[in-house]
């Protein structure tokens, strides 16, 4: 979770009616780095020893996606809507 490959949020629109984000983060990426975890994880040595130029490109693509992601989070864990109140 601390590298944003699994980020962790919660979603509850009761939080609307205090005039707060319907979506809040439990925990911020940044911590580590997808590479870190990565490391940990014998299945990724083993592709990164198979074939090394390959693991980099993969690597590179995934901490691309991880921070596109974490900053789409982030924007909207900060976005405020009014709550609307349906009519009976």
């Amino acid at each position: 979770m601390e590298s944003g490959v699994w980020p962790l949020f919660r979603f509850d629109p009761a939080r609307l009616e205090r005039g707060e984000p319907p979506l809040e983060l439990d925990v911020l990426p940044g911590k580590s780095t997808l590479r870190e975890y990565l490391a940990g994880e014998a299945r990724f040595r083993l592709a990164e020893r198979r074939d090394p130029a390959r693991y980099e490109r993969l690597i590179a693509a995934a901490e691309r996606d991880v921070r596109h992601r974490s900053e789409l989070y982030r924007a909207l864990s900060e976005l405020r809507l009014s709550a609307s109140k349906q009519e009976s």
